[in-house]
């Protein structure tokens, strides 16, 4: 999904006053938030694909994966032994930076079917700023019930980073 997917499909659904700007923005503090609790606390790479071990070469392997783990996550991938996994250090990270003079045709990193969350994220920001609670506690509901399905599926998917680098007795 793109920026602009997501603003004109939020746009039909709740005609809004709210400029494209402040929507953009939004949907740069929902990535920055997918970053920081999802991707990077994951090992980086493509989801893992049943029988493909040892039959893909590293470019293959690489054409597959997400724009997210090839792109938004520059950090290399290197084989470690077991319990030296570390997460990459901040500096390396390449955050999403949207503002009002992005390119709409940019790519989001959550990908289908888990997009809702930039409906939902979108529709909740809106009532916020309109101070209707009623609707805001509904779509943040809507939203909290996305996040989560992404979430659930990224880490069904994705090695957690271990965090644990040793276990004595």
């Amino acid at each position: 999904m793109t920026i602009q997917n997501a603003i004109d499909r939020v746009d039909r659904l709740r005609p809004n006053r709210v400029p494209v700007g402040e929507k953009i923005r939004w949907l740069c503090d929902l990535d920055r938030m997918v970053m920081d609790e999802v991707i990077l606390c994951h090992e980086p790479g493509r989801p893992p694909v049943a029988g493909d071990a040892g039959k893909l070469t590293p470019e293959e392997a690489r054409e597959l994966q997400h724009p997210a783990d090839r792109e938004a996550v520059p950090f290399p991938v290197v084989a470690r032994p077991i319990g030296e996994r570390k997460a990459a250090p901040a500096a390396q990270v390449s955050y999403p930076d949207y503002h009002g003079e992005s390119d709409m045709g940019t790519e989001l990193l959550v990908r289908e079917p888990y997009t809702d969350v930039y409906l939902w994220w979108l529709c909740s920001q809106m009532d916020l700023v309109n101070a209707e609670t009623d609707r805001y506690a509904n779509d943040r509901t809507m939203f909290n019930s996305a996040w989560n399905q992404y979430s659930d599926w990224y880490t069904r998917t994705h090695m957690p980073i271990q965090k644990t680098k040793q276990f004595h007795m």
